[in-house]
């Protein structure tokens, strides 16, 4: 997959989800940050699972 420099290519601002490959967020940010112009945080916590970042962050 070839990375599209978003920043301005087009006359809207382009974004996506912090979702997009099965990882963690940062690594999702990493791989997105130079594709799109806004990413938005999708955080879940449930009794089972969650993405909530703690306090280390």
């Amino acid at each position: 997959m070839t990375a599209m420099a978003s920043t301005h290519a087009f006359p809207f601002r382009f974004g996506t989800t912090s979702y997009i490959i099965p990882d963690e967020i940062i690594p999702n940010v990493e791989f997105l940050k130079d594709r799109v112009d806004d990413i938005e945080l999708v955080l879940f916590e449930s009794d089972e699972f969650s993405n909530l970042p703690g306090r280390t962050i």
